[in-house]
């Protein structure tokens, strides 16, 4: 406040005060008006002032100097400038009381004019410093005139307060109006920046959509000038796919009111391309400063292709390519219910690579994949047009055939697509032959749903691995019922090894010359607390498949090193030598094999000679250098290593050669028809003169009569196991036997517990 009174000639041009030529004019203006009005006071009747001359004189100075001012150059003087209006007029209007002689009351008129001025044209207060000086101006002609003192002081008390009021109020009034005016202006200055510069376009259309105004942004939005736009229907551009769409939201809003949520549509760019545009609406066509719908609007190209990359994603397999397991339930329900209407089937075939575990293992993950690609690859070519092909996961592949005619059209379909998908793949140098296990499963009752169909197709497939591999079979009910029993079975084979419900029984291998038994075979036996005994054939396949056979043979060689050493303890000189655990394909691949036996020894203090591996022929002939290694290091152990089941696999001399074993078991088929079939005896009589040749210990399962035993004796076999002796028994069982086992040689008679 302080400063508007002692600096009442500051610029508040920019706050929205008045500019300086106008402040000017004005007070010329006052003084042109003054005079002019006076000049015609003095032709109206009857009043005269006391001296005409010089009111008249007056009233010209006023007009002249009114006149003169409002030529001077206002904008290059400080707004100070026109301050010196105020002193100027109030000496004129000193000198026009003194001529005039008017009455007290009415000389306050000329000083309200004059502080009216000072309020329209400054700020705030600057009438303030201007009061002695109107009370000098006001008082003085008065008092010369003969008026006393204290009539013109009351005179003056009253009419200074008046002037200060009016000009102050002015002021005030007109400091609200610039400051609004100024709002507004920054509102209007905010807006127009907003839009001229928003990323988003902005436009106003009338009620048919011709383009009333549109903002700078419509340029790098839809590649159009404002001017290109302005006058046309926004409809003009529109997809026709969109356009009803479009003008429908549009009518909508129109009579309805409000805003129009955010829609999408494609827009013609000059170029002829299309883009997504988002765009949300408002009606203003009741405001009488817009009338008219505003519209913004967004290019969402690049969204809509994102969203499409991520459906995309969602729906389809990384590695292959191929429609996954969420699109493949999609699609198969649309297909089902399609069928039922048209009265056709619907045919799934559930493909699942043979052995493909061995690619990974063998030559790695990477191999795997290049397959895996491939065959999605030719999988995708032996289909028909409108079939699908997905990936289920893993290696497990799904076929969709619509339209099929039934069983017979189905399993022609497998057996063409099992001839592509089995010629061999090239693999980093490497030939391979894959095979593939096909499940049929066909649909189409109003009852059925793709879960089922699902279902029904991989019991198929599963089937066809266990008949062989390299089949096709068709879906029967029966096997959803093996499937159960199957899935049951693996939740409590889990829980049995949690639970601790696995026994070793125990076999002993005797020596044929002395009948001694010198060693023993540990068997893995399974007692179900529901079941009863489990068959070892019945959950050693589904171990294997689960993984559950890598903890579960690190069990069983763990406990079968504990307890030779258990015996070899309790009774030294009947405790066998060795005892022999077979070695699954799985657990022989675990990176942590050889470590765990090393541990496993270590702990039960079981020396490594007295532990022999059985390992399948299957696993020798996986000629890789992983497979070597890991019989090296297990030999280097001090492990002895048995080929188990010999005669029944490649039975390939070769590998015998190479391979580091010190044992080979025959199988006990063979051992069935030695004293019956000469083909079996001249079988068993070449595989033991071979295992001889190569330094290697032999062994026969499956004896069960004395003829057998005398004729293994005479080729030359070097240990005999069967129920001739004994068959599997708990470890106390066993244990009894191992200790009443007669000790001589001569003709074996079984002393049985």
């Amino acid at each position: 406040m302080s400063s508007a009174i002692y600096h009442p000639h500051q610029a508040y041009e920019d706050d929205g005060g008045l500019p300086r030529r106008v402040v000017g004019r004005i007070g010329a203006a006052f003084f042109a008006l003054a005079g002019v009005v006076t000049l015609f006071t003095l032709l109206l009747p009857p009043a005269r002032p006391h001296h005409v001359l010089g009111v008249a004189l007056v009233a010209l100075a006023a007009i002249a100097i009114g006149i003169t001012n409002w030529f001077l150059p206002w904008d290059a003087w400080s707004r100070r400038a026109a301050l010196w209006f105020v002193p100027v007029a109030f000496t004129l209007i000193a000198l026009h009381n003194y001529f005039a002689r008017d009455e007290p009351a009415r000389f306050g008129l000329f000083f309200i004019v004059s502080f009216t001025w000072i309020g329209l044209a400054c700020p705030r207060w600057t009438s303030l410093p201007f009061v002695p000086l109107m009370v000098v101006a006001y008082i003085t002609p008065l008092v010369v005139t003969g008026t006393s003192f204290s009539t013109a002081l009351s005179a003056t008390v009253f009419t200074a307060p008046v002037c200060v009021l009016v000009a102050e109020a002015i002021a005030w009034v007109g400091e609200r109006l610039r400051v609004a005016q100024r709002s507004l202006r920054e509102s209007e200055v905010r807006f127009r920046s907003l839009v001229q510069n928003a990323s988003d376009l902005v436009a106003v259309v009338g009620p048919d959509g011709t383009a009333r105004y549109v903002s700078p942004a419509i340029q790098h939005v839809l590649g159009y000038r404002p001017e290109d736009v302005i006058g046309t229907s926004v409809f003009d551009r529109i997809h026709p796919d969109d356009l009803s769409h479009a003008r429908a939201q549009l009518s909508e809003l129109i009579h309805g009111g409000g805003t129009m949520p955010p829609t999408q549509f494609r827009y013609r760019r000059p170029d002829g391309s299309w883009i997504f545009v988002e765009a949300t609406a408002t009606n203003l066509l009741d405001n009488p400063a817009v009338r008219g719908i505003v519209i913004n609007a967004r290019d969402i190209s690049e969204r809509k292709r994102f969203e499409e990359e991520l459906v995309y994603q969602a729906y389809h397999d990384a590695l292959t390519g191929l429609p996954n397991r969420a699109f493949l339930q999609r699609r198969l329900a649309d297909s089902l219910a399609q069928a039922t209407r048209e009265r056709t089937k619907v045919a799934l075939l559930f493909i699942d690579l043979d052995n493909f575990k061995l690619i990974n293992d063998s030559l790695g993950h990477e191999a795997g994949d290049q397959v895996l690609s491939e065959f999605g690859k030719r999988l995708l070519g032996g289909i028909r047009c409108g079939d699908v092909a997905a990936r289920f996961g893993g290696d497990e592949f799904i076929v969709l055939m619509h339209g099929t005619s039934g069983t017979d059209a189905a399993l022609a379909a497998a057996d063409r697509l099992a001839a592509v998908l089995a010629e061999p793949y090239v693999v980093d140098g490497h030939e391979l032959v894959i095979t593939n296990s096909i499940g049929v499963a066909l649909g189409g009752d109003p009852d059925d749903r793709p879960e089922d169909l699902i279902r029904n197709a991989d019991a198929a497939m599963h089937r066809a691995k266990l008949l062989g591999k390299a089949r096709r079979v068709v879906f029967d009910p029966a096997m959803y019922d093996q499937a159960v029993e199957r899935l049951a079975l693996e939740r409590d084979l889990r829980r049995a090894l949690e639970h601790g419900e696995f026994r070793l029984y125990y076999q002993p291998v005797l020596d044929v010359r002395t009948r001694q038994p010198v060693e023993v075979e540990a068997l893995l036996r399974w007692h179900h607390p529901e079941r009863g005994p489990v068959a070892p054939s019945e959950f050693i396949p589904i171990a294997e498949e689960t993984g559950l056979i890598v903890p579960l043979g690190h069990w069983v060689l763990a406990e079968a090193c504990r307890q030779l050493a258990a015996w070899r303890t309790e009774f030294p000189d009947c405790a066998p030598r060795v005892v022999s655990v077979n070695l699954s394909a799985r657990q022989f691949r675990h990176p942590s094999l050889v470590a765990d036996i090393a541990e496993i020894l270590t702990d039960t203090g079981l020396p490594p000679q007295s532990l022999k591996l059985e390992i399948t022929e299957s696993v020798m002939m996986d000629d890789t250098a992983s497979t070597l290694d890991t019989l090296c290091a297990l030999k280097r152990l001090g492990i002895q290593l048995a080929v188990d089941d010999f005669g029944t696999g490649y039975s390939s001399l070769s590998y015998l050669k190479r391979l580091p074993t010190d044992a080979m078991k025959i199988d006990r088929s063979f051992a069935r028809g030695l004293g019956q079939s000469r083909e079996d005896q001249a079988l068993v009589e070449a595989m033991i003169a071979a295992a001889n040749a190569l330094r290697l210990q032999v062994t026969v399962e499956g004896v069960e009569t004395a003829e057998q035993l005398d004729f293994l004796e005479r080729i030359g076999c070097d240990r005999v196991q069967g129920y001739l002796f004994a068959p599997p028994m708990p470890a106390d069982a066993a244990a009894h036997f191992l200790q009443t086992a007669p000790r001589v040689s001569g003709s074996y008679h079984p002393v049985l517990p």
